[in-house]
């Protein structure tokens, strides 16, 4: 098994071709039968939060998890762990730098603990301190936090995985597709099963996107299978690959997964609504209550 580390570029405007750089060159020198190996974050680089910013961790996450071969997590890519820059010089337990001598701050910036809850140490121990300082942002970004929210790293990347599940990603094949500086394809199918296309908008500018003039033989409508919470599309919309209807629109620094199997869409929840509509119904009964009172 062999290990490819997918960010080793720096951040520029070629990030779209260094990534598509990276995997073909990865998947072409692989050697027979071997298995790739994709790693994104380790205890010796910066978290791609810090290096990218907080709204790629979901763009990362959906194109690793849906390569061909092994996916290697680092802990707390699941939720979007940063950096802690905040380590005073007499807390550095590591000397060595983060992505060697071209770098010139400590490794433990990214090593610090995992962040479960919002609790002392982030859950992370029962001691006074833990053998680093905790994150101070771990009271809003920790694993319980976003387990509660339906569009937070921690549900993109639970998703993804479950993803991983099918055949098409297990056994499928790969094309990508780098067709400007801001947005990268990349696209998984199988034979008699569904396909599943990943489409990142790396850019600052919302981009229109006319998949049938990228990919061929494509159906004229997919279906979202997830999109990033700042993508605009939700679980089951409908995204046409013509330019005529509704063809993708996707916002800066956002990602969508779509499918050419039906997928129901997400209905939006409820509770607020019923939680109005008994409130208006116990209003209306003390209302009618007193009236009573008052008359009779």
């Amino acid at each position: 098994m062999h290990s490819c580390h997918l960010l080793t570029f720096p951040k520029d405007d070629h990030i779209v071709e260094s990534i598509d750089t990276i995997i073909k060159n990865w998947l072409a020198d692989l050697p027979e039968n071997a298995v790739a190996n994709w790693v994104i974050e380790n205890h010796d680089n910066l978290r791609t939060s810090s290096k990218f910013g907080a709204l790629t961790v979901p763009m990362f996450t959906a194109l690793k998890l849906a390569l061909p071969g092994v996916d290697v997590t680092y802990y707390g890519s699941e939720i979007g762990v940063e950096d802690n820059m905040y380590l005073r010089p007499e807390q550095i337990t590591d000397d060595n730098l983060a992505g060697g001598p071209r770098i010139s701050r400590p490794r433990d910036y990214q090593r610090c603990p995992m962040q479960w809850d919002d609790s002392i140490n982030a859950g992370f121990t029962e001691e006074k301190k833990s053998w680093l300082p905790v994150n101070p942002n771990y009271y809003k970004m920790n694993v319980e936090t976003q387990k509660k929210i339906p569009t937070s790293n921690y549900n993109f990347y639970k998703k993804m995985s479950q993803l991983r599940k099918t055949n098409t990603l297990k056994n499928g094949d790969l094309q990508t597709y780098n067709i400007t500086q801001s947005i990268y394809i990349l696209k998984r199918s199988l034979l008699k099963h569904e396909s599943y296309i990943v489409v990142t908008n790396f850019g600052s500018e919302t981009e229109t996107v006319i998949l049938s003039n990228v990919i061929r033989d494509i159906k004229d409508e997919l279906f979202v299978y997830l999109g990033s919470e700042n993508s605009a599309y939700s679980t089951g919309s409908k995204v046409s690959t013509v330019s005529t209807g509704y063809p993708l629109q996707l916002r800066p620094q956002s990602v969508v997964v779509l499918t050419d199997k039906y997928i129901e869409p997400e209905l939006p929840s409820n509770k607020a609504s019923g939680c109005t509509e008994s409130s208006s119904k116990f209003i209306s009964f003390i209302c009618v209550f007193v009236l009573s009172r008052w008359f009779l």
